[in-house]
Parts: structure tokens; sequence; C-alpha cells
């Protein structure tokens, strides 16, 4: 009896087996098979969305439904504790801003912020790889909580290419999100079981329509990083926070002697094509040009790019300082800082609450 009762499931087993792979040879000769053989899976998703984090922090990244990929905690805090008369910051950008880099700029502001003998609590909320679109999104959601004094946005390289973006024309959508949601869709038209045959013979078609990515944007990179700056600045105000926005120096760009290492590495990276075939470095410069013309006509933008001009060994590689290069830029950020009344909690109403004229940053 339990000879046959074996015999019977295994006879079982090896039947599903065969319509199974029967299915799923069939649909590999159209439109593809399912995720999963005899059972629905996920493992190839995960290891998509696993490989989008590598190289963007060396923090712990998780997943995040409005940004894609976010560290926890959401903010590395630096300086002073709470309390009144302390100066609250939030620093936000791409990976020049990431906390985990070694030297960044936050952590030498802080110390010119104790020697100068300012009070101060930074919140630093940068993330490798983030975009303009996403530093919009991490202020809104995030920053505004912490009911800061001061909103710092250092970025500009990252929007060339808009790193994350699933397409220079959905920049508020990246990969992470991408995949996540073209795996809920796709997973809704599957069975748990035996997701090919329920596939090949139609069983929850339709469930979801393909993700929908917004309309399509037709602005330049330069535009779309004008907009964002625009609207973080609005967002700040409208919340009593000031706000300042930094175009970051960049190798490649600018008067800079780069030391013989540095220049191996820029050769390296010069010539490499971006996705419309331009040469690295023309479109780097055209993208900063623009950039920088507009970064002027904005009172609240600090153009820093110049702030390396005749120096020499400041990056790490050619989109990162290294610690001596951060710890100028985080005195270049102070001295914006002070220039502009921004070190105090409180706003001084007899100055220019954006700090004068823009056509002297």
């Amino acid at each position: 009896m339990i000879r046959k009762l074996g015999t019977g499931i295994g006879f079982a087993l090896v039947l599903l087996f065969l319509v199974e792979g029967a299915a799923w040879l069939l649909l590999s000769l159209g439109s593809g098979p399912a995720s999963g053989f005899l059972v629905s899976r996920g493992g190839e998703f995960h290891r998509r969305l696993a490989k989008v984090f590598v190289g963007t922090s060396r923090g712990a990244l998780a997943v995040d439904p409005h940004l894609g990929y976010a560290p926890e905690p959401a903010f590395q805090v630096f300086g002073a504790g709470e309390g009144e008369g302390v100066l609250r910051i939030v620093a936000l950008g791409g990976s020049t801003t990431d906390p985990y880099n070694q030297g960044h700029w936050s952590g030498a502001l802080s110390e010119l912020l104790v020697n100068e003998g300012i009070p101060a609590r930074i919140y630093n909320g940068g993330v490798g790889s983030y975009s303009t679109n996403q530093e919009v999104i991490k202020l809104i959601r995030d920053a505004l909580a912490l009911n800061p004094h001061v909103v710092i946005s250092v970025d500009g390289v990252n929007d060339l290419g808009l790193v994350k973006s699933i397409t220079p024309y959905t920049p508020m959508v990246n990969h992470p999100q991408q995949a996540i949601m073209e795996y809920v869709v796709g997973s809704a038209s599957q069975s748990l079981f035996l997701p090919n045959l329920a596939r090949l013979l139609g069983s929850g078609e339709k469930i979801l329509q393909p993700p929908h990515w917004g309309h399509p944007n037709e602005m330049k990179a330069e535009e779309v990083w004008e907009k964002h700056l625009r609207i973080m600045n609005a967002v700040s105000g409208e919340f009593g926070i000031r706000y300042m926005a930094v175009l970051q120096p960049i190798m490649g760009f600018g008067s800079y002697d780069p030391s013989p290492r540095e220049e191996e590495m820029w050769e390296e990276r010069k010539q490499r094509p971006r996705p419309d075939e331009t040469p690295y470095h023309v479109a780097l410069t055209r993208y900063y040009e623009a950039a920088q013309v507009r970064c002027h006509q904005i009172p609240y933008c600090a153009d820093l790019t110049g702030i390396y001009a005749g120096k020499t060994d400041l990056y790490n590689d050619p989109r990162h300082p290294n610690p001596k290069g951060y710890r100028l830029l985080g005195e270049a950020i102070f001295k914006e800082l002070r220039d502009r009344g921004l070190l105090s909690p409180t706003r001084d109403a007899e100055s220019d609450p954006q700090g004068g004229d823009a056509d002297t940053h």
C-alpha cells in the first residue's frame, strides 16, 4: 500500500514536472517564462534589485517606496545636542554629501562651527547616487519633520545623467522603483503553483496593467536641476526654513591642476560615452556651463565649482574629493553660510535672507 502510494506520488510529481516544463518551453519561444519553475519565486527579482544598490553608498541601504533606496537611519547626526539656540542644519545631496565617505564636508563644517563657537546640529541626509529628484522627496518627507533652520543641498553632477532615473524623461522614477513595480505587475498574472502552466493558460492575465511612470519630461538636465532647486527653496520658505543650493566642484570642469594620478584617472573617464554617444567630458562641460548660468541667476545658489582652482591632489576619483578636498568644500560652505547670514537659528530681519546679490557667487 505504501509502495503504491509512493509510486503514485512520484508519478504525479513527474507529470507535473513534464507539464510545467512543456509550458516553460512554449513560453520561452514567445513572451518568456514566468518567474520560477513549479513554484513562483522572486529570487531573480531580488538579485536584480540588490545589484542596483552596489556602489551606491558605503552605508546599509533598504528598499524605499518613494526614493527607491535609502539608509536607515535616514540621517547621520553631527555636532551639538538639541536645545534652544542650537542651529539645526539639514544636508542633502548625493555621494559628495554622503556621510559614509571619508572626510565628508558635513563633518568638516561641524568642526568649523564648533571652532567658531556656534552651537549647531547637522543632519546629514546625503545618499550616494541621489539626484535632485530624490532630494526633493527626502526634503518633503523626512527633513521637514526635523524642523531645521537651514537646508543645504550640494549637487550638480548626478543630474547630468540623472544617475538612478530610468530615463531622462522620467526623472522622478529610479531603477529600484521600476524593478519593484514591474515585479508587482508581473506577479499579478502568475499562479503561486505551476506558474508557467497558469500563465500559458491565461490564468490571471490583465489583473494589473503595466506601470505608469508619469507624463514624459522633455526638459534638459540643467533645467531639471534648476526646477528641483526652486521646488526645494519654495517648500523650505513655506515652512520658515532658509535654503541654500550648492553647485558642487567636479574634476574636469574649472581651472584645476590635477596630479599625475588624477590625470590618469581623468583620461580614463573623459572619453566614456554617454547614452547619446557624447563623450563624458563634452557632456560635463556643456551641462556645467549651463548650470553655472542658472546658478548665478538664483540668489540662494552658491557656485563652488571654482574653489579648487590652481590646487592639486584633492580627488579620490573623478567625482569624489579626498579628505583634503572635502575640508576645502566644508570651509567654502561655511563661508557662504556666514556671508549669507545663515549661521543663526533666527532670521536677521535687517539682512537679505538669501545672501544679497546673486552675481557675486
